[in-house]
């Protein structure tokens, strides 16, 4: 998935085959642990039920009003009977409900769910064990329990399947046993099976399915993140959004731009003795620190031709003064490089040149500005964003120009008139030349 480095001009992805593989990727790394319900690595079940938090945290505080109802009324209840234990146990879970309501939604996210755990594996079914009195409720309802508490806990509560399954059963077991046997046959304990065994089946798969489709959400993002990456290292982020925005549909456009090219001097003689790694690691390191500077003064670069590099100022992006802009990046070009000499030398890369007499590795730049063509331009089977035209031509003619004139930046007329004037009392006449297309010479400057 990287874009190649060394100089080859290519910008071709197999997004099918990236997908697929990063897909089989994934899709170990998100295993499901089918008995327990919950993803093998720890990691991306926290991450899951973390997400899975987002989507009940805005509903805990109507959750909590609600659920304060009961205790409310068990409340006033037990104020007219004088049970305080009803009274006691009231005031305690009006209590913990306002405590949370109080609660920033990390504390709420860390202990909610092991309150309603031991709330529904151990307060409740203790509380109606001992505190129950059919007196007090009316039998119709009774066989509503099981199910009720069962169906709160199993399809409403924001804890895991294990955590759901000891909880509800636990509740499912006291409120079976506070059935009037007057009124249940023990054939009819059937009927409290089965709805309840199908909440935990339910329960159960509804938690895979989730995670499921967590994984395959996740799976989905991060493809695409790869693709917006790769897309950004392969055209840079303003094309990048352009591309994605357009659906690939780039249509050409005619631009007044500022094309700049540059090229390594002697590159063949320098690479002539070197392994294919060690060139390729210097013209990384050459791209890279380029590449800095081309950003910095809002360049894009077109191509890489060799140790060539394609630039232009004002497209695909409009940039004002792209002239100016141009020439002090192909200034600050030719410092970098300077630098970059030195750190050659301090780590004696520099010996496979000065072994061919070659004291630095300088380069040669161009600089042109006029109407182009920008847009996709290739077949219908593969596509990269370049530009045509004559300016084209003259800025790479401008680059080549350097060895006739013994200089390293050469620039048009055109570059020249538009020059601000600190930057114009830098630049000579290095000469004429003549231009294809052009009857009369054409006057050439350096800096």
């Amino acid at each position: 998935s990287e874009p190649p480095q060394n100089g080859d001009n290519i910008k071709f992805v197999n997004w099918e085959n990236i997908r697929k593989f990063r897909y089989m990727e994934n899709y170990k790394e998100f295993g499901i642990n089918r008995l327990l319900c919950k993803f093998e690595n720890p990691r991306i079940e926290s991450e899951y039920r973390l997400s899975e938090w987002t989507k009940y945290s805005p509903y805990i505080p109507i959750m909590l009003v609600l659920a304060s109802i009961s205790p409310i009324i068990n409340l006033f209840v037990g104020i007219i009977n004088k049970s305080y234990s009803d009274f006691s146990s009231s005031i305690f879970f009006i209590l913990l409900g306002i405590i949370i309501l109080l609660q920033k939604d990390d504390f709420r996210k860390k202990y909610i769910p092991w309150i309603i755990f031991v709330f529904f594996i151990l307060i409740f079914p203790v509380n109606l064990l001992i505190n129950f009195q059919s007196t007090h409720h009316k039998i119709s309802i009774l066989p509503l329990y099981p199910i009720i508490t069962s169906l709160i806990i199993l399809r409403l509560s924001p804890i895991t399947f294990l955590m759901a399954l000891s909880a509800s059963l636990s509740s499912f077991i006291a409120a079976l046993y506070i059935q009037d046997v007057t009124y249940i046959t023990p054939i009819s304990y059937i009927f409290f099976f089965v709805p309840y065994l199908i909440l935990v089946f339910d329960k159960w798969r509804s938690d895979i399915i989730a995670r499921r489709e967590y994984a395959q959400n996740e799976i989905i993002k991060s493809n695409r993140q790869l693709m917006h990456e790769t897309l950004k290292k392969y055209f840079g982020e303003h094309l990048s959004e352009k591309i994605l925005s357009q659906k690939g549909n780039l249509q050409g456009e005619i631009k007044w731009v500022t094309i700049l090219f540059t090229d390594i001097s002697s590159y063949s003689t320098i690479i002539e003795h070197m392994s294919p790694e060690v060139a390729v690691k210097i013209l990384n390191q050459y791209f890279s620190s380029m590449h800095d500077i081309i950003e910095k003064y809002n360049g894009y670069i077109l191509n890489y031709i060799g140790d060539a590099l394609m630039v232009s100022f004002g497209a695909p992006k409009s940039l004002e003064n792209h002239e100016v802009k141009a020439v002090e990046c192909a200034l600050e070009m030719r410092e970098q490089l300077k630098i970059l000499n030195e750190n050659w030398d301090n780590d004696e890369t520099s010996r496979y040149w000065k072994n061919h007499k070659i004291k630095y590795v300088t380069n040669r730049t161009g600089v042109h500005t006029g109407s182009i063509i920008a847009g996709n331009i290739g077949s219908n089977r593969m596509l990269q964003y370049s530009a045509i035209g004559d300016v084209v031509n003259i800025a790479s003619r401008l680059e080549q120009v350097n060895k006739e004139f013994d200089t390293s930046i050469s620039i048009s007329e055109e570059i020249y008139n538009s020059l601000t004037k600190e930057l114009h009392e830098s630049v000579k006449l290095s000469g004429e030349i003549k231009l294809k297309g052009r009857s009369s010479l054409s006057k050439v400057y350096s800096i």
